[in-house]
């Protein structure tokens, strides 16, 4: 078992690439390479030297008309609801392999990724839920800077929670709205290491700025890393992990699309992620048919 505040998902991987590569390098009776030491401290100085003024200019920018915080409407006013107190449960919405392909077409055709998809999916529904124009929740990055030597292979904390910011109006276009989103977070990258305090400090917005989250899960993991394939399997893995969130919303796989709906049943009825997982499957299902169209 593990402390998230040692290592992110991404190093978890990391580490277990690691571990196999040893063991066959035991196996075989040859003597190990010599690895280069793996300093946090690093990343920590690389966030020192950054210009904290930019820093700050960018986020006030980038979340220019947000006056208010973004919550579902589901949740009464308490003040533990971005707590993490209660027990979470788990709903699935998993599309098989031919739907999930006609997505990948659709996000491939406008010269989108699949995270951006996602992103506007939850930005349109938390859009009529909340009847807020502007609209926000957080988005988890990987936090590795690539300017940091060797980042992909580093292990330490560095996944980061973001506010994700769009406007939506009911007369804009969809295909546009979505390419909008794409470049702004292509710009948010430059300051993925930023602490939400300070963002909402720097906004002026006291209290919980969002109550969702969602999660995109890409980092790169080759497939033997976990089922074996150098002498060494592990099996009976479980991961079982809630963020501090009333939901979360974590999307993973690639040829068949796993999302999952985690939430607290202490704030939300089991009934209301119900309705929303029908909801953002709805629209799935609405994209998946214009990919259709498309290419008739």
């Amino acid at each position: 078992t593990s402390h998230h505040l040692l290592f992110d998902g991404w190093s978890l991987a990391v580490l277990m690439e690691e571990l196999q590569e040893v063991y066959a390098i035991l196996q075989s009776s040859a003597n190990l390479p010599h690895y280069k030491e793996d300093l946090y401290q690093d990343y920590i100085r690389y966030i020192g030297r950054q210009d904290k003024y930019k820093e700050e200019a960018y986020w006030q920018e980038y979340l220019f008309g947000v006056s208010a915080p973004v919550l579902l409407p589901y949740i009464g006013n308490v003040a533990d609801r971005n707590k993490g107190i209660g027990r979470y449960g788990q709903e699935f919405l998993i599309f098989d392999k031919d739907y999930t392909k006609k997505l990948h077409e659709y996000v491939k055709a406008n010269h989108l990724t699949m995270n951006t998809l996602m992103q506007g999916v939850w930005s349109y529904l938390l859009y009529r839920y909340s009847g807020e124009g502007h609209v926000v929740f957080g988005v988890t990055v990987s936090g590795r800077p690539e300017e940091l030597p060797g980042v992909e292979r580093r292990v330490g904390m560095y996944i980061n929670t973001l506010p994700f910011h769009t406007v939506l109006s009911e007369d804009m276009e969809i295909g546009s709205w979505l390419q909008d989103l794409q470049l702004g977070q292509a710009t948010s990258r430059q300051y993925q290491y930023s602490r939400l305090q300070d963002i909402q400090r720097w906004v002026g917005i006291s209290g919980d700025l969002f109550d969702s989250l969602l999660v995109f899960g890409n980092y790169p993991v080759r497939a033997e890393t976990f089922t074996g394939g150098k002498g060494l399997e592990l099996s009976e893995s479980r991961m079982r992990e809630h963020t501090n969130y009333p939901l979360g919303i974590v999307i993973s796989g690639d040829e068949e699309l796993w999302i999952e709906f985690s939430y607290n049943s202490r704030l939300l009825d089991s009934s209301y992620v119900d309705q929303i997982q029908g909801h953002f499957k709805h629209v799935l299902e609405q994209i998946g048919r214009a990919s259709c169209r498309e290419r008739v």
